[in-house]
């Protein structure tokens, strides 16, 4: 208990602080919710504004670079049938091939997962979700920490002092209706 504002006998209104609790670790749950709920928008707000963005820039450049090699392969594949290169050569252009359709299939699995609606997206907005009800819990468990008047009436009994530690269900007060 950090305050106990009535004594015994004392009349009180609704609302009027009777006492409060010793809120410092509630206080400092509250400021963690309130940050990791800034840390998960700003997550969801990096997606929309970075990710996204870059993944289609990294979609394009791989379809570019898949274009090339397809080209590329082509190339090779015809001067090799003429005996101007030799198959190494087209060996090497079969990779290059297979390596860009690779990072072309990447980046379209890496979009589609940071566009809205993809797992990594969903994954965001959740944590946004999870972050604000983790903060309405540190809310409410905050408000405990203050008992007000439920009701007009009066003190008949001042069962704690400043300084005592309680345990819920322990009656701190009665308050007679008036």
């Amino acid at each position: 208990v950090r305050t106990v504002n009535v004594v015994e006998g004392q009349a009180v209104t609704p609302g009027e602080l009777l006492l409060t609790l010793d809120d410092r670790e509630l206080q400092a749950a509250q400021a963690q919710a309130v940050a990791q709920l800034a840390q998960a928008e700003l997550r969801l707000q990096q997606l929309q504004q970075l990710v996204q963005p870059l993944n289609q820039e990294s979609r394009r450049q791989a379809e570019a670079t898949l274009t090339q090699a397809k080209l590329q392969y082509q190339r090779v594949e015809a001067l090799v049938a003429r005996g101007f290169y030799s198959p190494n050569q087209l060996d090497d252009a079969r990779r290059a091939l297979t390596v860009a359709e690779s990072q072309f299939a990447a980046s379209r699995l890496q979009a589609g997962s940071n566009a809205r609606g993809g797992s990594d997206y969903r994954l965001a907005q959740n944590a946004v979700t999870q972050a604000r009800a983790n903060l309405a819990l540190a809310e409410a468990r905050l408000a405990y920490a203050t008992l007000v008047a439920p009701r007009a009436g009066t003190i008949l009994n001042r069962l704690v002092e400043p300084g005592d530690s309680v345990q819920p269900g322990k009656v701190l007060l009665t308050l007679s209706p008036a």
